[in-house]
């Protein structure tokens, strides 16, 4: 959402610590959220198709939605009161 609002160039990627390194040049303040994107990348693409990986554990389930939840929420804080208002935040 911050490289798209800043009008930053992005390419298409499942690689959610490549999009959390284009928000840390713009907001810093998201730095220690932003590295651990990398934990959550997995859910991108690995359990997105069927394939024959074991889904994951419910507990572990869980906890990558809370992480994502709550790294999305700070972005979105971050993010002009009109474009929130307009996303529905």
């Amino acid at each position: 959402m911050i490289p798209c609002w800043w009008r930053t160039p992005r390419r298409g990627t499942h690689d959610l610590a490549a999009l959390g390194s284009q928000c840390k040049g713009i907001d810093n303040s998201l730095d220690l959220l932003i590295d651990r994107l990398d934990d959550l990348s997995q859910y991108a693409w690995a359990y997105r198709y069927p394939t024959s990986l074991a889904e994951p554990p419910a507990p572990e389930v869980d906890e990558a939605s809370a992480l994502a939840h709550m790294i999305l929420a700070e972005v979105v804080k971050r993010l002009p009161p009109e474009v929130r208002e307009q996303a529905g935040t």
